[in-house]
């Protein structure tokens, strides 16, 4: 049994090396290009709630940091929109922050 978990292993190993080599040939290939002007990030904060203790300073440093990112020039001199929405740590009002997040993108 353990011999058959530990050539599962490899093979998973190996399988994952083929793979990662594969999108960095591809990526190195075929160059992305910015096709919009504006960087957009959906967060899903977390400032009221059960757990608003821990998630207050990283929510709020999450929105600094692209605060702070967007005065030096942004992203190769693109600004990062970020748009936020407390979730209150609860399941059903993360669901309605991805489908808000969802409608903002034009893709």
């Amino acid at each position: 049994m353990k011999k058959l978990l530990k050539q599962g292993k490899r093979l998973g190993l190996v399988a994952m090396a083929i793979f990662l080599a594969g999108a960095l040939l591809l990526g190195s290939v075929v160059p992305a290009k910015a096709t919009e002007e504006v960087i957009k990030i959906g967060w899903r904060a977390v400032f009221t709630g059960p757990l608003a203790t821990f998630g207050v300073p990283i929510s709020q440093g999450a929105i600094d940091a692209a605060k702070f990112i967007n005065e030096h020039g942004g992203v190769d001199g693109i600004e990062i929109d970020m748009v936020w929405y407390d979730t209150r740590a609860e399941v059903p009002r993360g669901i309605i922050a991805h489908k808000r997040f969802k409608s903002c993108n034009p893709n």
